[in-house]
């Protein structure tokens, strides 16, 4: 076998390019692109003159649970800021490096995926199985309606002075 490859010749050539400090440019056609230019750039940040790679990542909040964080969601209000994950049925404050429970009960798996909006300073929370959630950056509370299943209720949105809710199923919003 070694001596089929000497035989063969060369099969490929080694070309330099420069670095593609134009970018990521996904609007021109592959053969329009310029050579400063690049088609994907993972963890690679371009600069006037080369190229650098990402630094990395550093743990924030542990919240010890096993199973992986489906939702995260800032509250912003006011002079409140807090950061929020629900994983495992529990919801945890992870603004700092040493996580607070807020809640637990919920419903884990799936359902750990909340939808969510902060609608004059409370963030609302609903995911279509557990009843809906607030927290205003002190107090976790389940609100009191009537209407609708509210433990059907699977996203939310706020406007003009109104939360709208989508039902499971249904063509219905509250």
């Amino acid at each position: 076998q070694a001596l089929q490859s000497a035989t063969r010749g060369q099969v490929s050539t080694v070309t330099s390019k420069p670095p593609p400090v134009g970018g990521l440019n996904r609007r021109d056609a592959l053969d329009q692109l310029g050579e400063s230019d690049a088609i994907e750039l993972l963890n690679l940040f371009p600069t006037a003159s080369d190229v650098r790679s990402r630094d990395g990542h550093v743990e924030h909040s542990d919240t010890g649970e096993t199973t992986s964080v489906k939702t995260l969601v800032e509250l912003h209000a006011g002079t409140v800021r807090k950061l929020i994950c629900v994983t495992n049925g529990k919801a945890f404050d992870v603004t700092s490096s040493s996580p607070s429970t807020l809640k637990t009960g919920l419903t884990a798996g799936a359902t750990d995926r909340w939808a969510t909006t902060v609608f004059k300073g409370i963030l609302q929370l609903v995911n279509g199985t557990d009843v809906p959630q607030s927290y205003d950056g002190s107090t976790w509370a389940q609100p009191s309606w009537t209407g609708p299943t509210i433990a059907n209720l699977n996203n939310v949105h706020g406007h003009k002075s109104r939360l709208y809710f989508a039902e499971n199923n249904s063509q219905s919003f509250w």
